[in-house]
């Protein structure tokens, strides 16, 4: 069975792609059946990132496994083919795409800067790696990978219930006049 990966964000080196991609590389030669789209395009004044990123694609010789979309209108409808969503970020300011995957009950894996902890409690609600680390990230692609259907859809679920729990409008608007009354 295919596993579609998928991660958004535009190409910049905060969103840490060379470490989705090695791992992402590294564990296909045992589950050949992925494929990670990204979608996202050259971040403005990282062009030579852009272009390492692409070189790392073809020198891996995974060009026909991973898909860089460019800006897409229509991340729902790409999210939807997705299995599983991943966020290899080394520097976020909130983490809006993870906090969308979890609302579409995407069983996602992230990076443990500090954005995504507030989103995600490991093994709970999603999975959690150690930020640029390729090894660590390995480890938790193929964690999820060899888990069952059920359990993974679990995951799911109580990511979408922490995500309209503790991220919806009434919470926030709440939040921030708690914040500016102080």
């Amino acid at each position: 069975m295919i596993k579609i990966f998928m991660s958004v964000g535009s190409i910049s080196h905060r969103k840490g792609y060379e470490y989705l991609i090695n791992a992402f590389s590294n564990v296909s030669k045992d589950f050949p059946e992925m494929i990670l789209i990204i979608v996202g395009d050259k971040h403005y004044n990282e062009e030579e990132y852009y272009d390492k990123i692409i070189n790392l694609i073809s020198e891996l010789n995974i060009k026909d496994k991973v898909i860089i979309t460019g800006n897409r209108n229509d991340i729902n409808q790409i999210l939807n083919l997705c299995s599983i969503f991943i966020m290899s970020s080394v520097a976020e300011g909130f983490g809006l795409a993870l906090a969308e995957a979890m609302a579409t009950e995407k069983v996602s894996i992230a990076s443990d800067i500090s954005p995504f902890k507030e989103l995600i409690t490991d093994n709970l609600d999603g999975y959690l790696f150690r930020s640029e680390d390729i090894h660590s990230l390995q480890r938790t692609i193929i964690k999820v990978l060899v888990s069952n259907e059920e359990e993974l859809k679990r995951i799911g679920i109580l990511a979408r219930k922490k995500i309209i729990t503790n991220f919806n409008s009434d919470k926030m608007i709440f939040e921030y006049e708690r914040l500016y009354s102080s």
